[in-house]
């Protein structure tokens, strides 16, 4: 099954388009290479009807998994019920409060073609899918800490200054404690925590090296506040340059995107 390249320089369906067509088996099979999609019944009015864990909702309806967690009631929970959110913020003069911007559906569609990307790197190195659900599903959730940084850092149009770039850094940790307060799996929430900086883990994996360079290569893609959209000739230079990503995972992802 062909993984659909997606390139944001070209008309993208809306994130409400594929909420509202997830459900079909056109939809399933161009965005899940689980064969097991091919036996879901043609419409399922509730995920929870045809699915019972994150795993597989993550499988089958990756952006009504997305919804399922990057909502203002899961993040609301977990500064209640995490004391170590509050003070990672107050420790940089914040207090808890959720951007609704931040958390809209273009920084949704933003997650959702971080996936995408990871699958296709997936889908060339035979990650097993199982094994690789981990991967997915952070994808999915990476950027669910930017919902607890100020609209004014993560949408200002210029240059960032050295403490609003501290500031937005935070959204690792940040999205690593909300998920602990989930039934999300702890292996998730740790790729999630790392990354931006995979290199610095002690144990870094396969799995938080090809999430760190299909999150870069999906933001590079879109168009920012502070910068229009890249295509793959741009974005690719920039990152071939980067000693912060893994080169061997870049060279794979460009490969796939010269070859499709």
């Amino acid at each position: 099954m062909k993984i659909p390249n997606i390139n944001t320089l070209t008309s993208l369906p809306s994130y409400s388009y594929i909420k509202a067509n997830q459900n079909t088996k056109r939809f399933a099979n161009t965005t899940c290479s689980f064969s097991a999609v091919k036996t879901l019944p043609p419409s399922v009015d509730k995920y929870d009807d045809a699915v019972t864990s994150v795993e597989s909702v993550c499988q089958f309806y990756p952006s009504r998994y997305i919804d399922k967690y990057v909502s203002h009631k899961v993040i609301k929970n977990a500064i209640k019920t995490n004391p170590n959110i509050t003070k990672i913020l107050n420790e940089h003069g914040l207090t808890p409060r959720i951007s609704k911007k931040n958390i809209n559906e273009k920084a949704k569609m933003h997650m959702f073609n971080t996936y995408i990307c990871a699958k296709k790197i997936g889908r060339v190195i035979k990650l097993d899918e199982e094994n690789a659900q981990n991967l997915y599903q952070a994808a999915l959730l990476h950027d669910i800490g930017k919902s607890l940084i100020p609209e004014r850092i993560v949408q200002k149009p210029g240059k960032l200054t050295p403490e609003e770039r501290k500031i937005i850094d935070l959204h690792s940790k940040l999205g690593y404690e909300i998920l602990k307060t989930t039934d999300v799996p702890k292996e998730v929430a740790e790729l999630v925590r790392g990354h931006h900086d995979p290199r610095d883990k002690k144990t870094d994996d396969i799995y938080s090296l090809i999430l760190s360079v299909s999150d870069v290569y999906s933001a590079l893609k879109e168009k920012r506040v502070y910068k229009p959209a890249m295509c793959d000739k741009e974005v690719f230079e920039i990152m071939t340059s980067s000693d912060k990503l893994s080169q061997i995972f870049v060279h794979i992802l460009k490969d796939y995107q010269y070859r499709h």
